[in-house]
Order: C-alpha cells, then structure tokens, then sequence
C-alpha cells in the first residue's frame, strides 16, 4: 500500500515517541537501532512531517512510499542473497529511483 513515510533520529525510547506521536495521524511506528519509521497516510505526510518538527524531532527524510500488505519470509540463505544481488542489480539501473520489496 501507499504510505507517506519519515524516518526520524531515535533520541527518545520507543515509549517516549510514541506518546509525543499519538496526537498525529500515525498508521504505525517502527523502531530500528537508528531510527524511528512513522507511516502515515499520503494526504497526512506533510502534516505529520510538521508536527514531529514543532516537536523538535530530528526528521531525516519524509517522502511517499510502499509498505507491504502481505510479507514474505525466506529462509533459505540462497534465495536471501539472489533477492540483495536483484535488488542491488535493479538499483545500479539509471532510471531506477527506490526498490521496495514484502520479503522479510
């Protein structure tokens, strides 16, 4: 699905940003080592993109993006690396901006 997305600079724990993100248009929040991911609606993007701003959040990027309805899980170690070469391939392609992908 079509998701606005913004990564944020994890300074806060997940519990702390959570909170401060509640009063916003979030479709979810996930915590990476680095980073929060907020997903948010399309329309809602810019919006919520402020409102983590005036909340002094340190916003690394904001810009339209997929989020997978249905995921795939591979196990096998062989077909993990044919999907990184795949996708690296597909990337190193000029007219190619953003690879998006439901495997996990």
């Amino acid at each position: 699905e079509q998701v606005g997305e913004i990564n944020v600079t994890k300074v806060k724990n997940y519990d702390d940003f959570l909170e401060c993100v509640l009063d916003s248009n979030v479709l979810d929040v996930v915590e990476t080592p680095e980073e929060f991911t907020v997903y948010t609606t399309l329309h809602e993007l810019h919006a919520v993109k402020v409102f983590l701003e005036d909340r002094h959040e340190h916003v690394v990027n904001a810009e339209p993006g997929y989020r997978p309805i249905v995921t795939i899980l591979l196990q096998d170690s062989a077909k993990q690396e044919l999907l990184i070469r795949l996708i690296e391939s597909l990337e190193s392609l000029a007219d190619v901006h953003k690879v998006f992908t439901n495997a996990v």
